[in-house]
């Protein structure tokens, strides 16, 4: 694994920041040849009900890594078009998210975001109570045992953050695209690299080895 240092951090979070990129339509798609997705739909400011959300820049600095290290498939929103695309009942960014699974075949979501780090846990894995994976936990305890391997210990299954909303990125896409889909909601103090990148390629590593495992299980995903 390519370890980033804060300065290389900053300068991948920087046109999320800025909003700068070479596209008009808010988000950008990067395919891939793995059949994962990675998508960050607050990797910009949101709007929800004409309410100011705080962006989560890092997810798409991840989503951005893990495209380049892995070559997943990987969605992320570059603009703020006054939208919040995991909130939305009609969103173009799960409409193309949606065709891009339909279309390459890809077999799995991971949905990222951010939360306080006024949590007294570091990761909450939203599966809608079961529904949005099929009620099949097997690859939910690999992903928790990957986490521990690494260092991150309070991981816990629909806590809070279940993804369970009709027009989350992961309800809409397991129910149009029939593919196990979840939330992964990370907690700000592990993402935090003010205050060193250790944990932050604790995150990394343990996101890159899901995705591993993810095609490398007997049948594939």
């Amino acid at each position: 694994m390519k370890l980033y240092s804060k300065n290389d951090l900053e300068q991948l979070e920087k046109p999320f920041v800025e909003e700068n990129f070479n596209n008009t339509i808010g988000h950008e798609i990067l395919e891939g040849s793995i059949p994962v997705l990675v998508s960050a739909p607050h990797s910009v400011p949101q709007l929800r009900e004409g309410k100011y959300k705080q962006p989560e820049y890092r997810t798409g600095v991840l989503a951005q890594i893990l495209h380049n290290q892995l070559d997943c498939y990987t969605i992320y929103k570059t603009k703020n078009n006054n939208d919040d695309a995991n909130y939305d009942p009609v969103s173009s960014y799960k409409n193309d998210a949606i065709k891009l699974i339909n279309n390459h075949g890809i077999k799995f979501l991971i949905d990222l975001h951010i939360m306080s780090q006024n949590r007294e846990f570091h990761v909450d894995i939203g599966t809608a109570r079961g529904r949005n994976i099929n009620n099949d936990y097997k690859n939910i305890e690999k992903l928790i045992q990957i986490f521990h391997s690494n260092n991150i210990y309070q991981v816990e299954i629909d806590r809070i953050f279940t993804g369970a909303y009709p027009h989350t990125v992961s309800s809409t896409i397991w129910k149009n695209c029939h593919i196990p889909a979840i939330q992964l909601e990370i907690n700000w103090v592990l993402l935090d690299f003010d205050k060193g990148t250790r944990s932050f390629h604790f995150v990394l590593k343990s996101l890159m080895e899901y995705i591993e495992y993810l095609i490398q299980i007997d049948g594939g995903i």
